[in-house]
């Protein structure tokens, strides 16, 4: 008899949880529906959405099933700023309780990387502090990491024996017409060095080949070239040693060709005033575009170009230009690109998805999908 007793309080209990929860869904779903409508209603002034939108956000995690809802059946910006927002509060609960012992933790690696930094391994200490970033990106101390890579790399190049040279007179390369690099070695001692690779290394370019054709097709092909090295190469102070090297352009195609070129030397001894370092050597990244040769003329003012395609329906002259633009140029420039879309039926329209999705990484199927993007980007106050 007791245990019946006991089994029907607890039956009791949970039956009013239950109800409570659901009372409790059923208050959140009645007064977000208020919100929705001051939201929707054209007459609401600036000071009543905000407010709304304070509400909302205030609900916090039991929002964000009905904001989507609303979302999907209205494409309104609003909501979409408020999913984002609810997104990162809840983000932000989740790991409030991971966030001391984080904190503590990469504190502790960020103080080692501060003492092999005071023990001239400036290169190694520079690498743990990015290696923090990688894996945490959001500390508090982020600013503080951020800072002390920065002076890492400050001593590094007064420290620096010996750089990399990776440059290209091309800012342009035509279907079928090689890629010419110049890359080699500049020591930067006021005394000689000698750089002693084994019979197996070499510069190694990293390439990296991104095409895109104005239907939409993307293709990445990524590659490897190497440039064998003497096994002992001196130089003088301030001295520079140069190779030139070309890099076949198999591009037939009538589409834009971005090339990414990355130089490393695996492993090289370094020897300096009877000394031997082993450097990792740095070389700046180089950059070269493939367009058809007729195109060229239209890249001297790309912005200006973009806004007379856009005119005349030249879809080929608007599809090149737009991977010159700048990000002033693309925030101007895309809202119209948008609403051409919307309003005309033309060449132009029909690339336009196309371009946006090469310029923004992002992919919608209707122009107003892509309206209410960026509006809510606009809201959010980021830049697209």
């Amino acid at each position: 008899m007791r245990f019946l007793f006991k089994q029907w309080i607890l039956y009791i209990i949970g039956t009013g949880l239950l109800v409570h929860a659901f009372a409790q869904s059923l208050d959140i779903e009645t007064r977000i529906l208020q919100h929705f409508a001051i939201i929707e209603d054209s007459e609401s002034t600036a000071a009543q959405i905000e407010n709304s939108s304070a509400a909302i956000l205030a609900m916090g995690n039991p929002a964000i099933f009905l904001v989507q809802k609303r979302f999907s059946e209205t494409h309104h910006p609003r909501y979409f700023y408020l999913l984002e927002k609810l997104k990162q509060k809840e983000k932000i609960e989740d790991d409030a309780t991971e966030g001391n012992w984080k904190e503590k933790y990469f504190r502790l690696r960020f103080e080692n990387a501060k003492r092999l930094a005071a023990t001239d391994k400036v290169e190694d200490a520079q690498r743990l502090a990015e290696a923090i970033l990688l894996v945490e990106p959001a500390l508090v101390f982020k600013g503080e990491v951020q800072d002390f890579i920065h002076q890492c790399r400050n001593l590094l190049i007064h420290q620096q024996v010996v750089s990399g040279i990776l440059v290209s007179a091309q800012t342009y390369v035509y279907p079928g017409v090689p890629l010419t690099l110049k890359l080699g070695f500049r020591n930067h001692q006021v005394i000689p060095i000698q750089l002693m690779a084994g019979p197996k290394n070499a510069i190694v370019l990293d390439i990296v080949m991104q095409e895109f054709s104005i239907d939409g097709e993307y293709r990445e092909q990524t590659f490897s070239q190497m440039i064998e090295l003497a096994p002992e190469i001196t130089l003088g102070s301030g001295q520079s040693l140069q190779y030139s090297i070309k890099i076949p352009n198999t591009q037939t195609r009538a589409c834009y060709t971005r090339w990414k070129i990355v130089g490393r030397v695996p492993r090289c001894r370094v020897q300096v005033a009877g000394k031997s370092v082993y450097p990792q050597i740095a070389f700046p990244p180089v950059v070269i575009h493939g367009i058809p040769r007729e195109m060229e003329h239209h890249l001297r003012e790309p912005a200006q170009t973009c806004s007379y395609a856009l005119q005349l329906d030249q879809p080929e002259a608007l599809f090149f230009a737009s991977f010159f633009l700048t990000q002033a140029d693309q925030q101007k420039l895309i809202p119209e690109w948008i609403a051409h879309w919307m309003e005309k039926k033309s060449k132009v329209a029909r690339i336009i998805p196309n371009i946006l999705r090469n310029l923004t990484g992002h992919s919608f199927a209707t122009p107003i999908e892509w309206h209410n993007w960026w509006l809510a980007q606009k809201q959010l106050g980021e830049n697209p």
